[in-house]
């Protein structure tokens, strides 16, 4: 790839768990990459690594994927009666709407910590105003915030952010007051996704993560077996800074040990194992 589409490429790349880079594009038109374009893309951003995908919904099984939802299901559509009773039950409790980045930003740090708090983490966003500063520099006209509402006290219960594309979303960020979990106001929010931008959009999939690498998270089991999401096969490539990727490699066989309760870390030796694969 030469100097300027490579220019080009790297504008797919966003922030990603502090100082890490992720691929954020049409993912459809991802390229594999050398080692030394994935470090032209890590060094342009002063990053410390790189994720760059490429081979999107393949056919077979890799040790890389998207959950993604090509077709937008009606309630009654849902195969089991309790998923379609919870759901009912969150889109008559909560109320779910797009906003104005300054009403995200009123509402959405508060969700973040008590979320954080409630998991027994430090988020990556460290304080507010990092946060007002992360959304500020998101809100360029391809992203939506979303924030759903309980209904009868018209509080904040949680928030999403939703990177577009020109023809598919990915629900990239969702956090949900933990006081509210039981009455499964995520349930509700994923419908409202759909809703609105496969049927109304017209778009041609949603996705909702990656691979999780942190094993901390049942969700993208429950929307595959709950909300018929599937698996989208990719490769993966992983550029890291020469110094962290020697560091990984001498540590890698004492990891669980190293890593303890850190799910930075955690995830860290994860996704180098993964590339390792």
């Amino acid at each position: 790839m030469d100097r300027e589409a490579l220019e080009k490429y790297s504008e797919n790349f966003i922030p990603y768990a502090g100082r890490g880079l992720v691929f954020k594009g049409d993912y459809r038109k991802g390229k594999i990459l050398s080692g030394s374009e994935l470090s032209y893309i890590r060094r342009r951003q002063k990053a410390l690594y790189v994720r760059n995908y490429y081979d999107f919904d393949i056919p077979q099984e890799t040790n890389w994927w998207l959950i993604i939802q090509d077709k937008f299901l009606e309630v009654e559509e849902y195969r089991s009666k309790r998923f379609r009773q919870d759901l009912r039950r969150a889109l008559r409790l909560f109320e779910y709407k797009r906003v104005s980045v300054e009403e995200f930003g009123v509402h959405g740090y508060s969700l973040i910590e008590k979320d954080a708090k409630h998991r027994g983490i430090t988020p990556w966003l460290t304080s507010r105003e990092h946060f007002l500063d992360y959304i500020a520099e998101r809100n360029d006209g391809t992203v939506d915030f979303w924030l759903g509402y309980e209904r009868e006290t018209g509080a904040a219960v949680m928030l999403e952010i939703v990177q577009r594309g020109a023809d598919y979303a990915d629900e990239e960020f969702e956090k949900v007051d933990p006081a509210y979990l039981k009455r499964s106001p995520a349930y509700g929010m994923n419908y409202a996704l759909l809703e609105y931008y496969l049927r109304d959009c017209g778009y041609c999939f949603v996705t909702a993560g990656a691979r999780t690498l942190q094993e901390r998270s049942n969700v993208q089991g429950f929307l595959v077996d709950r909300m018929h999401f599937r698996l989208a096969y990719m490769h993966f490539q992983l550029g890291l800074a020469p110094w962290l990727r020697i560091l990984l490699a001498l540590s890698y066989p004492f990891r669980r040990l190293i890593g303890g309760r850190s799910t930075k870390l955690k995830a860290l030796y994860n996704m180098y194992g993964i590339s390792k694969q």
